[in-house]
Parts: C-alpha cells; structure tokens; sequence
C-alpha cells in the first residue's frame, strides 16, 4: 500500500471530504501511471501539500491539488435569486395552465430586495397578456429599471399543438431556460404538447468563470514547502468553460502567469488545469453521454527551482 494512502480511504467515507481526497487520488494516479513513487502527506497542525512525489531519477517534488468551486459568491447570489423567481413563475404558471414563454434579462446584477417587486410585477404582465392573447416584447420594469421583459402567451389552457409551432428566435444565449409541457402521440402517430412553459434568464454580466482559478492557487502556494519545487492541480467544474474554452483558459493563463513572479508564488513550477468537456453521443452503436478529460498547463518561466515533472 502506498505510505499515507490509509489516512486516505478514511478521509473518501467523510461526506465533506470525499471530493477533496478523491481529486487527489486522481492526481496521484497521473504520477503512479508515469512509474514515479507517490507518498500521501498526512495533515497535521502545519500546512503541508497533499502529495510527494519522486521521480524515477530519484527527484522530489511536492504538488497540492485544488478544487475550483463552481461558483464565486456573486454568481451564487445571482443564481439563488433566478431559482427563487422561477419557482415562483412555476407554481403560478403550472396549476393555472398559463402557457406562456418568458424572458427575463437583468440590466445589472438583480438584487435580493428586488424579488418581491418583480414577481408582483410579473404576474400582472402575465395576466393582462392572458387576457389579450398578445405578445408583449422588452419593455422596462418601472420601479428599477434593472429588467427587459418578454412574455409571449403560446396557447389556451389544455389546447394540442405540435412542437413545430413552437419557434424562437433569441437574439442572444441565454444563461438559463427552464421548460416543460405534457407530451403525448396522438392517434395519428404524432407527438402533440399541451400546456407549454418556457423561461428563461439573462444577467447582463456574465458569470465569473476564472477567477476562482486564482483563489485555489493562492491557497495551494501556502501549502507547499517553501524551498519548492511545486506542482498545482486545479480542478475546474465539468463544462464550465464548454462555451468559450479557449477564452476562459487564455484568461486563467494570464491571471496565473501574473502572480508567479510574487514572492512566495516562485516555488510553483507549474499549474495544471483539469477539466472534462461533457457531449451527447447518438449514433447507431451508442446513445447518451460521453466525457473527455483536457489537462491545460501554465508553467513558470522562473520559479525558485527549476524542475521539470517528466
């Protein structure tokens, strides 16, 4: 058994440290794989990296691995106030067949205090569009004038229309939709849908999908010794960057870049960034969903000391 690796296998049956240990089970594995050997660090009362690892030159380096949180505390707040809007928008729109499609775009970030005015506000564009049949299309909320608004009413209560009939044109990603609709095929062998739902959301700004890169890397340099040389891993969310990959990573490469020139950051020698890109799989031999694993690495170009991994 691999030195440390019990302290491990207790740490994988702890709830809050199951993903932790299991990503540097992960990182350890990358180094098994190469014929390097790979000693666990027991946490103590000092600060100590996860992993030390020797080389088959017989090279010591230390590595620390990170998981990214998923999201910064701004995107949390946003977020907590789109799932409480849509739920709202849900239990109204649901039990009283209101079949309509909503779009829902912040001129800023929305704010908590915000949420009580804008529902009432909602729910009164709604039903004067129930009663018109009409579109309704990006006006302003008045009190705040922080919401564009869309609302279109898609059809009657209970009424069957086909999927084809149902057509958008948006004229930018929206961060968020929710749907939902009964679904059944008619006697015709068609599917036909009833009572449709659609909403969808936009913030204004987009989400912070980097800079939580950083926050991990600067609590990993406190880990490792100071003497170097050291290795980051970083775990980043699966599919957060899936829409713009190579932004977010040419992003993240001059934020890290940025800091390995200041004082304690010199013992890193490299960070690695992981992350899978999820995708749809259809064809005739399989059907559902596939992942691919995508190290992205920025290295030092002048650390304390130089090293390289293999």
């Amino acid at each position: 058994m691999l030195n440390g690796f019990d302290k491990i296998i207790n740490r994988l049956k702890m709830q809050e440290e199951f993903y932790s240990s299991a990503w540097e089970v992960e990182v350890a594995s990358f180094y098994l794989n190469k014929g390097y050997q790979v000693e666990f660090i027991e946490e103590g009362k000092d600060k100590s990296p996860d992993l030390k690892i020797t080389t088959d030159e017989n090279k010591t380096f230390w590595a620390e691995c990170k998981c990214r949180d998923i999201y910064t505390e701004r995107d949390k707040k946003i977020n907590k106030f789109w799932d409480d809007l849509e739920s709202a928008l849900l239990r109204n729109l649901g039990p009283n067949k209101i079949n309509a499609f909503i779009i829902i775009k912040s001129l800023r970030d929305p704010e908590a205090k915000e949420l009580d005015t804008l529902k009432t506000f909602l729910f009164t564009c709604i039903n004067s569009a129930c009663k018109s049949i009409k579109k309704i299309h990006s006006f302003i909320e008045p009190i705040t004038k922080n919401y564009e608004i869309a609302i279109t009413i898609l059809s009657q209560p209970d009424e069957e229309i086909t999927s084809s009939s149902l057509t958008f044109n948006l004229s930018e990603k929206l961060d968020r939709m929710k749907h939902s609709c009964d679904f059944q095929i008619n006697q015709n062998n068609k599917p036909i849908i009833k009572n449709p739902i659609f909403i969808g959301f936009k913030n204004v700004k987009e989400s912070d999908k980097v800079s939580g890169i950083i926050d991990g890397f600067k609590k990993a340099v406190k880990q490792l010794p100071e003497e170097g040389p050291g290795v980051v891993w970083i775990k980043v969310p699966d599919n957060a960057w899936n829409d713009n990959l190579e932004k977010s990573f040419l992003e993240a490469e001059a934020l890290l870049k940025s800091k390995f020139t200041k004082g304690q950051n010199t013992r890193v020698n490299v960070v690695h960034l992981l992350t899978r890109l999820i995708h749809k799989i259809e064809n005739e031999e399989n059907n559902g969903l596939s992942y691919k694993p995508l190290v992205l690495s920025v290295e030092n170009k002048n650390p304390k000391v130089n090293f390289l991994e293999n």
